[in-house]
Order: C-alpha cells, then sequence, then structure tokens
C-alpha cells in the first residue's frame, strides 16, 4: 500500500514498539538498563521537540519554500512576458519546458491567453486536473501584462511540499543519534555507578554461597547488595533487585506493621530472630527468620546488613515432629494411666484405696528385714470393727462398705506417712509401724479408737454406734518373721475382744495363753458399746485438732505453690537449692540458678486484658515445663514440677550435677527455642520476650539465697540488650563465652535441619557484633 509523502502510518509504529517491548526482556540484565535509561530520554527529547514545533519556536521552512518559489515563478513570468511581446512562441515553449526540467518541485506549467487558449504546456497533464490538485498539489498562477493589460496567465503547478516527511527525517535523526550517543554514555556511567564494582568479585562470589538470604541496604532502605538466595525469595535476579525496597515483597504481615529493618535504621539498634511470613509464587506461605545490624558507625548508620533463614520446611517439620511427639505423649499418657490403673489394681483394696492383703505382707516382709537388721522397732497393729456383722445385717452391705471405708479413712489419718495400712480381709486391717514399739503404737492404737468412737457421732454414717478392737505386737519377743508379727497381733485383738471390745491389747506370753483356752463355751453375744464420757471428749479433741491440721496444711499450699500455674514458689524452691548445693559439695558438681522473666507483660495485659494474660501464663509454663523434662541437668522441684515461680513475673530453674558451664548453656539454647516460638492470646499469636540470667554455683557459694540473688543480677543486665530473648551470666568471663557458643549451636542446629554440613564456610560478617568488619 503506498502512503502519501509525509505520513508515517500507524501501525508501522504500533509493530516497532511491539517488538521493542519483546525484545528488551531478552537483553542481558547489563545491558538492559542502560537501553531503558536511554529510551527515556531519547523519548523525553521528542517531547520536548514536538513542544517546540507546537508553539512555533524556530525556524519556519514553509515560508522560504514559498518565498523560493514565488521568485521564480516571477522571473518565469517576466521572460515569458518579453517573448511574448515579441511574438517569440517557440522561446516560450523552451522557457516553459526548460523550467518544468530543470526544477524538480515543478511538476507541470502551462502558458494560457485571456480568452482561455492555451498556448504552451509542459509537464504532467492530469496535474491540471483541479480534484488531484487540490489533494495533492499547490498551484501558482501569476498574470503576463502588455500595456497595462492582462495578456495571458502562467500557471505553475509544484508538488505539495513534504513537510511531515522533513520533520520524520529530523525527528529520526536526532533520535538515532540520541539514543546511540545516551547508551554509549550510560553504559559507561551505569557501569561506574553500579553498586555491584564497588563490592570485589570474591565477596560476592562468598555472597552467594550463604544458604541464608543477606540484603544490604542503604540509607533509604533501598537494596545495594544481595545475593542468590536473597532474589531467589522473590523469584528475581540480583540486579532487578537492586534500587527496589524489600517493604514492597509480599510480606503476609498486618498493613500499619513497621519492618525491622527500619526499625534498626531508625534506631540504630540490632533486631534478631523476628519470623516473618512471606507469600510464596505458588500462593502458599514461607516462614524467615529475619535478622537486621545496622551498617556504619554507632552515631552515623548508612544502612542495613539484613540476614533471611528459610524457617519454612524446619517450621514443617517442627509442625509434624510436634504432633508426632502430641501424639506419643497421649499414648505414653495412656499407657502410663492404664499402667498405673494396673499397679492400683494389683496393689491397693478396691474399696478403700489401701493396700491390700499381698502388698501388705510384701512390705511387712521388706520393714521387717530391715528393723533386723539395722536393730531398730517394728510394730503391727491389727484392728477389727467391732460387731460387723451385725451391721451388714441391720443396715445392709451398703452401709457396711461406708463404715469399712469411713474406719480407713481414720486409720490414715492418725498414720504417718511412712508406715503402711493394709485391708487385711473383710473388716480386718493391719498397720505397719516402722520406729515404734508395742507402747507407742498402742498409744496410736488409742487415738485412732477413740476416732472411730467420733466417725458415727457425725452424719456421714447410718449407724448410731461404732467402735473397733485392736491388737500390738512389736519385735520385743523376737518372731521369726511377719507373719508371725501379724499372729502375735492378731492374738492380742482376740484378747481385747474377750475383754469386752473397744479396747487395745499388747501382745504379751498370757495373751498367747488365753487364746489357747476356751475361756467361755457359750455363743459370742453382741454387746452394746457406750463410749464413756472420756472417750467423748478425746473424740471431740482429736476431730479439732484434725480440723487445724487439714487447714494448716491448706495454708501451707497456698505459700508453698502458686495458685494459677501450680508449680512452687519460692520456699520450695530455696530448700531444694540448698539440698541441691549439700549434695554438690560432696559429689565435686555444680548447681545452677536460672532466673528468668517475661518481657513487656504490662503491653499484653493493656491489649489482650488480665484474663488472656493469665493464660498466657499458664501456656508459658507449661511448654517450658514440657520441654525442660528433657534435659538431664534440669533437677524436679517436685514430681509434677521443674520451675518454680517466683514473683508474678520472675521464674526459676534448678540445674544440678553440673560438670561445667556447657550444660547450663545447652538449657539456655533450649529456653531461646522454647520462646522464639508464638504463644496464642486471644486466638492471636504473640511473640514473647525473655530475659534470662544464669548463675553458677562455686567453692564460696553455698547459700541458695545467694546463688539465686546472683541469678537475678544477671537477669536485671540483661534485659538492657536489644534481643528478643536476651541472657546473661553472672561471670562475665562465662557471658563472653555463652554468646559464641550459643551462637555456634544455634548454626550448628540450623545446619543439621538443612544438612548443609557437608561444606561449612565461616561468614564473612561477624553476626555477633551485627557490623560488617571494615565498615
Amino acid at each position: 500500500m503506498k502512503h502519501p509523502v509525509g505520513e508515517l502510518p500507524v501501525s508501522s509504529n504500533m509493530s516497532f514498539f511491539q517488538r521493542m517491548g519483546r525484545l528488551l526482556p531478552s537483553l542481558p540484565p547489563t545491558l538492559l538498563r542502560p537501553v531503558q535509561l536511554a529510551l527515556s530520554l531519547v523519548l523525553m527529547i521528542f517531547s520536548v521537540l514536538f513542544a517546540a514545533d507546537f508553539l512555533g519556536v524556530g525556524s519556519d521552512t514553509q515560508d522560504a519554500v514559498r518565498q523560493a518559489r514565488t521568485s521564480s515563478a516571477e522571473s518565469l513570468a517576466v521572460q515569458l512576458s518579453v517573448y511574448a511581446s515579441i511574438g517569440d512562441s517557440q522561446s516560450v515553449d523552451r522557457a516553459l519546458s526548460r523550467f518544468v526540467t530543470f526544477d524538480e518541485d515543478v511538476v507541470a506549467a502551462s502558458l494560457e491567453l485571456a480568452d482561455g487558449s492555451v498556448i504552451a504546456r509542459h509537464g504532467d497533464p492530469e496535474a491540471f486536473d483541479e480534484n488531484i490538485s487540490l489533494s495533492a498539489y499547490a498551484h501558482l498562477n501569476l498574470p503576463i501584462l502588455a500595456d497595462s493589460f492582462q495578456w495571458g496567465e502562467v500557471n505553475i503547478v509544484y508538488r505539495a511540499h513534504g513537510m511531515l516527511a522533513d520533520k520524520f527525517q529530523w525527528f529520526a535523526f536526532i533520535g538515532i543519534v540520541s539514543f546511540v550517543s545516551f547508551l554509549l554514555f550510560l553504559g559507561k556511567v551505569l557501569n561506574q555507578l553500579d553498586p555491584g564494582r564497588v563490592v570485589p568479585a570474591r565477596v560476592e562470589t562468598a555472597f552467594d554461597l550463604f544458604s541464608a538470604g543477606v540484603v544490604i541496604l542503604d540509607e533509604r532502605l533501598r537494596i545495594v547488595l544481595a545475593n542468590k538466595a536473597a532474589a531467589e525469595i522473590v523469584n528475581s535476579s540480583t540486579h532487578e533487585l537492586t534500587g527496589h525496597k524489600m517493604d514492597n515483597w509480599p510480606w503476609k504481615e498486618p498493613e500499619n506493621w513497621q519492618a525491622p529493618w527500619a526499625t534498626t535504621l531508625h534506631s540504630g539498634l540490632a533486631v534478631s530472630d523476628m519470623q516473618l511470613r512471606l507469600s510464596a509464587s505458588d500462593h502458599s506461605e514461607r516462614i524467615f527468620s529475619v535478622s537486621c545490624a545496622p551498617v556504619g558507625s554507632d552515631t552515623d548508620s548508612r544502612g542495613v546488613l539484613v540476614t533471611l533463614d528459610d524457617l519454612t520446611v524446619l517450621e514443617h517439620r517442627n509442625r509434624k515432629l510436634s504432633d508426632a511427639l502430641r501424639e506419643l505423649q497421649l499414648s505414653k499418657e495412656a499407657i502410663s494411666q492404664k499402667n498405673e490403673e494396673l499397679e492400683v489394681l494389683a496393689t491397693t483394696d478396691p474399696l478403700t484405696g489401701i493396700a491390700n492383703r499381698r502388698t501388705l505382707m510384701q512390705q511387712l516382709e521388706f520393714d521387717f528385714a530391715n528393723a533386723k537388721e539395722a536393730g531398730t522397732s517394728l510394730a503391727c497393729i491389727m484392728s477389727d470393727i467391732d460387731h460387723f456383722k451385725s451391721v451388714n445385717d441391720n443396715y445392709g452391705h451398703a452401709v457396711g462398705d461406708e463404715v469399712i471405708k469411713a474406719v480407713a479413712d481414720i486409720l490414715q489419718r492418725f498414720c504417718r506417712e511412712t508406715d503402711t495400712i493394709g485391708r487385711y480381709g473383710g473388716e480386718e486391717f493391719v498397720m505397719i509401724l516402722p520406729g515404734l514399739d508395742a507402747q507407742a503404737a498402742a498409744t496410736v492404737a488409742e487415738r485412732i479408737r477413740v476416732g472411730v468412737l467420733a466417725a458415727a457421732s457425725g452424719s456421714r454414717l447410718a449407724v448410731p454406734r461404732l467402735s473397733s478392737s485392736f491388737g500390738v505386737a512389736d519385735l520385743s519377743w523376737d518372731p521369726a518373721g511377719g507373719s508371725e508379727l501379724v499372729d502375735a497381733a492378731d492374738q492380742a485383738l482376740y484378747v481385747a475382744k474377750q475383754h469386752g471390745r473397744n479396747r487395745v491389747e499388747i501382745y504379751t506370753a498370757s495373751s498367747a495363753e488365753s487364746v489357747n483356752q476356751d475361756v467361755s463355751s457359750e455363743p459370742d453375744k453382741p454387746t452394746i458399746v457406750q463410749p464413756s464420757n472420756e472417750d467423748i471428749m478425746m473424740a471431740r479433741i482429736i476431730e479439732l485438732e484434725t480440723q487445724m491440721g487439714e487447714r494448716d496444711q491448706y495454708i501451707k499450699s497456698l505459700s508453698e505453690f502458686d495458685a494459677l500455674t501450680g508449680v512452687p514458689m519460692l520456699t520450695l524452691f530455696l530448700q531444694r537449692v540448698d539440698t541441691e548445693l549439700i549434695r554438690a559439695s560432696r559429689s565435686g558438681t555444680m548447681v545452677g540458678v536460672l532466673s528468668f522473666e517475661l518481657r513487656e507483660v504490662e503491653r499484653i495485659v493493656s491489649s489482650f486484658g488480665h484474663s488472656a494474660t493469665d493464660a498466657l501464663i499458664v501456656e508459658f509454663v507449661e511448654r517450658l515445663q514440657t520441654g525442660l523434662r528433657t534435659t538431664d541437668v534440669v533437677s524436679e522441684l517436685t514430681e509434677e514440677h521443674s520451675m518454680s515461680r517466683i514473683t508474678s513475673n520472675e521464674y526459676g530453674v534448678l540445674l544440678s550435677d553440673l560438670v561445667d558451664s556447657a550444660s547450663a548453656m545447652i538449657v539456655v539454647t533450649r529456653l531461646r527455642r522454647l520462646l522464639s516460638q508464638p504463644f496464642c492470646v486471644g486466638n492471636e499469636p504473640v511473640y514473647v520476650g525473655a530475659n534470662i540470667g544464669i548463675a553458677l554455683s562455686g567453692p564460696d557459694d553455698n547459700e541458695a539465697i545467694a546463688l539465686f540473688r546472683k541469678a537475678s543480677e544477671a537477669r536485671i543486665l540483661s534485659a538492657s540488650k536489644p534481643d528478643k530473648v536476651s541472657h546473661g551470666f553472672a561471670s562475665a568471663a562465662l557471658n563472653d563465652v555463652s554468646h559464641d557458643y550459643i551462637r555456634l549451636e544455634s548454626d550448628l542446629n540450623r545446619a543439621l535441619d538443612n544438612n548443609e554440613l557437608e561444606v561449612w564456610f565461616q561468614p564473612k560478617f561477624d553476626l555477633t557484633e551485627r557490623r560488617i568488619p571494615g565498615m
């Protein structure tokens, strides 16, 4: 298709830019940036030139062409007038022919008389067509005068002046020359200004060897340098990241969040191990542990060093491991519960909860052997409920069971923890009392006898009266075994029943003789036991003493255990520390005390309220107790608890059997891991910081309160550190060593989790000091 001169097809322009748009992404990164900037500058120059042309600024070539054509036409008209005045028609024809031939802008020319007749005409005859002339050519008509009258007229048809074509050629020239010039210039300048050229190639190569992403930001938080691992996080190249901001990455954080690198730049404080979530290209979520350190001096921060450790795989593994451990723990607890139930069924009486006969006899043989070997006392009490058969007959077996349970409770109340109480059979009970002789055991039996009398005076039992008889025996008559000791107590019980019941009898030789004699041939008749006034008063005293004891025990438990978490308080903690210090001095080991507190508890209370904060503290204590139980050096304060709540926001952990300080550092590392995971507060994940202080015993540290005071002072000093979970040792030497140890331990665990131990590179940055060496 042929287009008019001076007009450029629009489709050609579009195809050119389309081709350029497809071509640019295929350029190498080193050439792509200069080409983009050069095109931008050329378009800017074009805009300025078009504006100047639109405003009429500069020379007007159209006027110059018009004046030149007018002058040449006037010369032709004068020449033709001369030839026409002398009647030289041949000269007119030659002059007109030469004018058309030698002037390239002339399409056709003719000489016409005043009456319209044509004398001479040269050039394209169609040029004089009115329709064609108006659309494609420019006409010029000049009159020829003779004696002041118009003799004729010269008609000249010019080619349309190609202003658009000329301008296009001019703009094309300017554009091509500018583009080439800018490309060469910017390629040179950008090559010099490229921040990657400032960093030696070996440093950049070392950067790329890091498995973690490393990014250096300038004072405007723009990316100056990034390694390949950082570029792969957002599916980009290191050159494409340069000049952009990390804030524009697809972080999955609240809208009003502040990036940790911005915090480091503005405050000058390092931020370590802050977990951030990032949206991946496949719409999944990746988790990174971000650490930021200022670059420059303490007073003049020139940028920020950012490291990004990918914890996604580790987090998934931890979740799977946590689920497996949770299932394993549930299975273990279920098995333990079943084992406990089986053990209870095998060792205790199902009705009363005390030892059954088999367990009772096993414990008796054990205590008997120990007493014989140590030469100590051992007493045995056998008790029998008086007229129990009549209780079943008159009130039913259900009431009889309640009577048996009530008597068993009374036996437990008046016996020591070292004593063993068991149901020997039916309504008979046996008590084994190590360290007591017959007289001391009889005193215990007497208090139990009065307690049984008092049990019937309350509203618990449906029987109006209740009593028991007791037989006591010890090792004074040298029995051969535990069975003989029980038989002796049984014989004394028989004597007590023969003498009216509701009494205590001690085994003697005469007791054995009376048992062998048939003192009465009459059948045993139920007798009503009437308690004396002395027994009633004694029963009331025992009841009051029991209530006071229960109250004292309750008050003691309130002072020794925390009401919210159930863990031991300061008193039990210090008692256990004193015990471990004595044992450590004998074994040549060390004792460690950890004091730690939660950070920003007031802020959590103001944000979520007291109830949610209490739930957070309970979850915090449970997580730490579960995590610390797997550490060998952590000592259990009680059977269920391995930590203590000292104050409302201070907690203690006791470490025992420490051979060196490395064991304590392992515990600190585990605490840091446990606290790095979020807690759930009001259905929202909250990352809680902590301050940890550690004190280890030495030759001069033999008091629990002094050792705990040192740990508390170290904890207070650690609060000034910017880390989310900060720690400090009471010893300055250990404090310096611990930071290097814990950092090495964290790197080693990270490498083990990521299978990166095949090649181990020494980092080029001192991440402990959070500064680049030499800067």
